[in-house]
Formats: structure tokens, C-alpha cells, sequence
């Protein structure tokens, strides 16, 4: 063997394997961080508690040299997890932050400053310390998925009203970037969310309708302008959220529990299921072309069920009924093709990975469920099962930014929860929170409510 083919062998022996991981934010030497990964990985290999992987980490860190060049600075702190909140004050160029996908960790690694520092920035800190509180919509919240950020991308179809606006509510809450669209003007839901989670809350809209593939593509740019990358997209019910103004009453009669199928018009069949139907296929098209194209990300897609998602008749709005049993069997189709690919065509990899889901928020208090409800209905199950949109999103959201793997169906009305209702209803007697024993929405002290009992959950809601 010649000098040089035995001095390639041995770089190759002492050639660094490092795990696969995801970076997010670095501002170590290359060298530095190569060094952090091992580490990372030698960790997630030898510990199973995150507290021991964090302190593995740190001992390493403390007691190596090369990363404690700078004299009298502090010491290394190091956190790991799929749910956590962060706001740092580090040294300059000694911070990273990475995953490591296969092991589904989040890694928050930086250099906390020297007691010299520590006393120079501690009365700014006390000062600031009201408004940081203010504004927590500004930090990090951590999200338990495969490869993604901290803060995730959310793009939420009709976010101007009821279940859409809630949950764009509780992501914000948790520090998330939120594109919210919707047929009708969104300015008055944007403004609502700020004043709440503050001016520099990462809330964005626009109007989209369903029916136009170039307001769809017109949609797709905007998300990509306003946020970039996007890790979860919801796809909400569309009927009465992502159609022309010009097309809402036809719809609503056409599909949405007004006529028996054969009072309505081939025109109003059509209407429906331009939106409940090929709406919802062009905006899942859509998303998917582009989420499969974002580099080292793993993105969910959801698509809302409604009422004749598991069969059974749904009497005077067919239609509506037939689009909605149609989804789970689509999300099937997709996650085969994702997984699989198609027979006798090559399986392309793409560069990110794409992720489809259902996503059933039950009976929810608004427009869609209230409108030319009777007394009865309201009742029962209205009365027992249905909830208001802050509810369902505050069950769902967790949910959705935990969900992992693909095809899976998350639910609001579980089948213990349904049993639990049924039970305080029929054997404990209990009375039912939001209608009354006529059948009338029983309307909150303090709260507005439109005609049809829908509380109003902003000014300028429409």
C-alpha cells in the first residue's frame, strides 16, 4: 500500500459518523457542532429519560476544553424534549439548536453568560420582565413530531369564524405561526387575535375560494410569502367558509339539512360538491405539492370529517353527507401512494415528507350545525353532545401537534367522552350547559349571539 492510500485509510477510520439530525438555528464553530451531535447521539443511545440525556450532555460540555475557550464565561445548559418553552440569554456564536429525527428529540444547547453579564443585563431583565410575560406568544413552544421546529408553520381554511378561529386561538397561545384564510374578509379575526396575544402575534390571512384553482394557487404563495415553511395544514368543513359570497345560500340549501335531495336542483348539487368534493381535493393537492417540496420536514395535512363520515343516512343533506364519507377512504388512498407508491410507476422520493390525516371536531355551536336546527335536534344530541369552538379546540390542538406517523384519525367526540355525556345525561340527569329544556340556546350573561344562537366570538365576526 502506498503512503498516500494508507494516509486516506486512516482519515477514513477517524472519519466522525454523525447521527441524522435537523438543524434549526447554530451559531458554533463546524467543528463544534459536529462534536454536539456525537455527543447528542452517544446520549439518546446510552440514556432513556430526557433529564439523562440532558445532563450526559452537560458534563461532556463543562469538561471539555474546547468548549470553555472563553475565560470567566458561565456554564453549558442543555434541554431535551418534544414539549418544552424557551427564552434564553446566551453568549455570542454558543447556541444550538437541532433535532434528532429518528429519535424524535429536540435539542436546545447554548452557553449561559458569565457573572460579569449576568449583573450588567439584570436590571434591563427586571424591566422588561412585565412585558415578556405580555407577550408570550413570542416564544418558542415545542411540538412532539418528526424533524420540525419548535415554533410550527400552521395554515388553518376557514380560521375567520367558529372552530377555525379557535384554533388558531390556542396555537397562538402556544407561540406558533398561524396562516388563517377564508372567503370572507379575515381583517376584523386578525385584529381580534392581536389585541389578545399582542401586535407582534405571527397571525396572517387572506381570502381564498375553493372553487378557483388560481385563488388556490393564489393561497399557496401567500402561505409561503407570510410563513415559509408549514408543518401542519387544516382543512376545515368549506361549505360556508371557502365559497364565493355569491354561492353561500345556494350551498347551504343544497347541502346542509334543509331539502330532501330531490327539492334541490342539479345546479345546488353541483354547488356542493364543487366545495364539500373537489374543493377539498384541489386544496389538499395543493398543500401536498408544496409541503413535499420543503427539505428535511415532516408536515401533517388534515382534513375535517363531518356528519355521514361512518354511514347511515343523513337525511336532507345527502350530498354534504356523501362528500364527508368519502374523506377517510381519500386519506387511505393518500397515505398508500405516500408509503408505497403507485404499481407499475417508480416510487419518487420526495424532499420532504407529507403526512394525511381526518380530523373530526364532533357537533360544534356554529352556523353549520345551528342553522334550521329545530327544537328537537337541539335537544338531543345538540344538547348533549355538541360543544363551543374554544372547547373542541382546546382538546384538538394538542392533538394535532402531537399526532405522528401517518393516517390517523383524531377526534374530539372519543368514545369514552360520548359514554361520559350519555352517562350525565340519561342516568345523572344532568342538564345541559347550552340549551334548555325547550330546545332554546341558553344564551351567556355577557356574550353576543347572532339569530340563530352561534355566540359571537369576536367584534366584526360575520
Amino acid at each position: 500500500m502506498s503512503d498516500d492510500e494508507d494516509e486516506g485509510a486512516t482519515q477514513n477510520a477517524n472519519k466522525v459518523v454523525l447521527p441524522e439530525f435537523h438543524e434549526r438555528h447554530n451559531e458554533l464553530r463546524p467543528d463544534l457542532f459536529e462534536k454536539i451531535l456525537v455527543l447528542a447521539g452517544e446520549a439518546v443511545q446510552k440514556h432513556k429519560l430526557q433529564k439523562d440525556i440532558a445532563q450526559h450532555i452537560k458534563q461532556a460540555l463543562d469538561t471539555d476544553v474546547d468548549f470553555n475557550e472563553l475565560i470567566g464565561k458561565g456554564p453549558w445548559q442543555v434541554i431535551v424534549g418534544r414539549s418544552f418553552a424557551s427564552s434564553v440569554t446566551h453568549e455570542a456564536m454558543h447556541i444550538a439548536f437541532f433535532d434528532l429525527p429518528k429519535h424524535q428529540e429536540t435539542f436546545l444547547i447554548y452557553k449561559s453568560l458569565g457573572a460579569a453579564a449576568v449583573a450588567s443585563v439584570a436590571s434591563a431583565r427586571r424591566s422588561k420582565r412585565t412585558a415578556a410575560l405580555r407577550n408570550r406568544n413570542q416564544r418558542v413552544a415545542a411540538v412532539a413530531m418528526h424533524g420540525t421546529p419548535v415554533c410550527a408553520g400552521v395554515v388553518i381554511t376557514g380560521g375567520a369564524a367558529g372552530v377555525g378561529y379557535a384554533y388558531a386561538d390556542e396555537l397562538l397561545a402556544r407561540g406558533h405561526q398561524v396562516v388563517i384564510c377564508d372567503v370572507k374578509d379575515c381583517s376584523s379575526a386578525v385584529e381580534s387575535l392581536k389585541a389578545k396575544h399582542g401586535e407582534k402575534a405571527s397571525i396572517y390571512a387572506t381570502t381564498c375560494d375553493v372553487s378557483s384553482i388560481d385563488s388556490i394557487n393564489n393561497l399557496i404563495e401567500f402561505v409561503k410569502k407570510s410563513i415559509g415553511v408549514v408543518h401542519y395544514w387544516q382543512i376545515a368543513r368549506i361549505s360556508e367558509a371557502f365559497i364565493s359570497p355569491e354561492m353561500v345560500d345556494t350551498v347551504v340549501r343544497a347541502g346542509l339539512g334543509v331539502s330532501a335531495v330531490t327539492d334541490c336542483s342539479l345546479s345546488l348539487q353541483r354547488a356542493t360538491l364543487q366545495t364539500e368534493g373537489c374543493g377539498i381535493v384541489l386544496c389538499t393537492h395543493a398543500a401536498m405539492r408544496m409541503m413535499e417540496q420543503q427539505k428535511g420536514v415532516e408536515s401533517h395535512i388534515f382534513n375535517t370529517v363531518g356528519s355521514g363520515v361512518k354511514g347511515g343516512g343523513t337525511p336532507g343533506y345527502v350530498t354534504y353527507g356523501a362528500t364527508k364519507r368519502g374523506l377517510p377512504q381519500m386519506t387511505e388512498s393518500l397515505v398508500k401512494e405516500i408509503e408505497e407508491g403507485v404499481q407499475g410507476y417508480e416510487k419518487v422520493e420526495t424532499p420532504g415528507k407529507v403526512n394525511c390525516h381526518c380530523l373530526s371536531p364532533g357537533m360544534v355551536f356554529t352556523d353549520l350545525l345551528l342553522n334550521d336546527s329545530t327544537p328537537e335536534l337541539r335537544k338531543f344530541p345538540f344538547g348533549v353532545l355538541a360543544a363551543q369552538p374554544e372547547e373542541v379546540a382546546r382538546d384538538l390542538v394538542p392533538k394535532i401537534l402531537s399526532v405522528s406517523g401517518n393516517g390517523k384519525s383524531v377526534e374530539f367526540l372519543t368514545v369514552d367522552k360520548i359514554l361520559t355525556k350519555f352517562f350525565g345525561r340519561f342516568i345523572l340527569g344532568e342538564k345541559s350547559k347550552y340549551i334548555d329544556d325547550d330546545g332554546n340556546v341558553i344564551q351567556m350573561p355577557g356574550a353576543q349571539y347572532q339569530d340563530n344562537g352561534v355566540r359571537v366570538l369576536y367584534d366584526g365576526m360575520k
